[in-house]
């Protein structure tokens, strides 16, 4: 008789099959398929939370096969499934279970010695292991996770556990639900944009940042709301679909943040203290959510190119346990920045005395290839008078308008801005005749990622205009958008 665990190993983690023979011959234990030593003393766990529990130790001699067998096994995951591995063949063989070479279904958890069942990391990624494998019921244990009405047997004890194992097998032809329900998600309160009622051009530019999933840089003098704003764009951002909140909520988990189902975008603000060593783990943590970085002129080189590097390649490795394992970090990047390096460039007295040479060079310290990553680079100005200000945007109708049109096509695509890294739906979205008039106007002034980020941004402004076609306008709003740090820089001295 053969069920599934799941034994988990960075954020991926690897299915287990648990399979269970009672023998003739003297009392023992035996587990083959390359356990370590925890695994190994699980049988003493198994023993004392079955005989505590009121379960029969089996006279007969017990063989744990955990398979596959060449891959070695490692931590206490498997204690429960090895317990109901054991009870249900011990059943089976008296009459009291029906006979079944398998039983799809996937239990993980660790025993403690008087049958309760303790908690573990990375439930979420058994989860997923489960509905891969087509298991029609979960066991796991009871630690706050949302999940489905029946699918999901959260217990707290073994017996809880052989229980509802008993009462599945007793009703197999009722109907399942699914492994995972999603959960109910409501978009934040927008109150707090009121603390930024005065900037009505940033306030656009972060809805077409939060619609479209664009990278976003803030820069002007110090006390006029850059970081204020950015703090803001959360509220803005759409809630993760239930594919996205299992690889959230895997994340925080496996790094002992929490083992909760998360129903929003995490956002973080990365540390100026930050290490090159601690930047992988803060950047799994910003999966799927927002990274703010403040004063990011500030930041070293190092941490500088780690940001661009994850942000191209939308992962980062990690050591968990020993092994180096590798963690999804597709997140948005909000910074902030002075306008100079003396801090006082764009205020309206002009007080500001840096030569363009001198803040030339300081807008350098980010390098030409991660600025060309942020796709809106807005000043920051208290007077006003940016062109975005007399746009309608509509929120909700920009995000159902990206949802509808990728769904169905493509549904790895989220938001406009993803489009940038997928070749194959470019040519489905990003028209030619788009890409020539972006080239007619900038003059050659932008690269093809330049190019591919006007396209996308025009896009997302057409989507806040509730429009399908993107008109040489909206076009010309995306280009502005993305002036500034390149060739031109952004004051109000006199």
């Amino acid at each position: 008789m053969r069920i599934h665990s799941f034994m988990s190993k960075g954020f991926a983690g690897d299915c287990i099959t648990v399979e269970a023979d009672l023998r003739k011959g003297f009392p023992g234990f035996d587990i083959v398929g390359l356990p370590d030593g925890a695994i190994r003393e699980s049988k003493e766990r198994v023993r004392s939370a079955m005989r505590n529990c009121g379960f029969r130790i089996p006279r007969e001699r017990v063989l744990i096969n955990l398979a596959p067998a060449g891959m070695h096994k490692t931590g206490s995951h498997l204690d429960l499934a090895i317990a109901l591995a054991i009870i249900i063949t011990q059943k089976m063989a008296e009459g009291i279970f029906p006979v079944l070479e398998a039983i799809p279904i996937m239990v993980v958890g660790e025993l403690g010695l008087d049958g309760s069942v303790i908690s573990v990391q990375n439930v979420q990624g058994a989860l997923v292991a489960a509905q891969a494998r087509g298991c029609k019921l979960c066991v796991i244990p009871d630690q706050g996770i949302s999940t489905g009405e029946y699918a999901v047997a959260c217990v707290r004890t073994l017996s809880a556990a052989v229980a509802k194992v008993q009462e599945y097998l007793r009703s197999q032809d009722v109907e399942y639900g699914k492994v995972v329900e999603t959960p109910h998600c409501e978009m934040l309160d927008n109150a707090p944009f009121a603390l930024v009622e005065g900037l009505s051009g940033v306030r656009k530019a972060l809805e077409i940042a939060a619609v479209g999933g664009h990278q976003l840089l803030l820069f002007g003098p110090p006390g006029v709301g850059k970081t204020l704003a950015a703090s803001c764009l959360p509220q803005v951002l759409a809630p993760p679909d239930l594919t996205m909140q299992l690889e959230i909520s895997r994340c925080r988990s496996v790094l002992g943040e929490s083992d909760d189902l998360v129903g929003s975008r995490p956002f973080r603000l990365l540390s100026q203290t930050c290490s090159r060593e601690d930047f992988p783990r803060e950047a799994a943590l910003c999966h799927g959510g927002l990274m703010i970085v403040d004063e990011i002129a500030s930041l070293g080189k190092g941490i500088l190119n780690w940001l661009r590097e994850t942000h191209d390649q939308k992962k980062v490795r990690l050591r968990i346990d020993r092994t180096l394992s590798e963690f999804p970090a597709d997140f948005q990047i909000v910074a902030t920045m002075n306008a100079c390096p003396c801090g006082q460039l764009g205020f309206e007295d002009g007080r500001c005395s840096c030569t363009p040479v001198a803040i030339s060079r300081y807008w350098n310290r980010l390098g030409a290839g991660l600025l060309d990553r942020f796709d809106i680079r807005f000043p920051v100005d208290p007077i006003g008078g940016n062109p975005l200000e007399a746009l309608d945007f509509d929120v909700d109708v920009a995000y159902d308008r990206q949802r509808k049109r990728y769904a169905t096509i493509f549904p790895g695509i989220r938001r406009n801005a993803d489009l940038m890294f997928r070749a194959d739906a470019r040519s489905g979205f990003i028209p030619d005749s788009m890409v020539g008039l972006v080239k007619d106007i900038t003059r050659g002034s932008l690269g093809y990622r330049g190019i591919l980020s006007v396209c996308t941004m025009a896009r997302t402004i057409a989507d806040l205009q509730d429009r399908e076609e993107v008109t040489e306008q909206q076009v010309a709003y995306a280009i502005d958008l993305r002036r500034y740090g390149s060739h031109d820089f952004y004051w109000r001295s006199s």
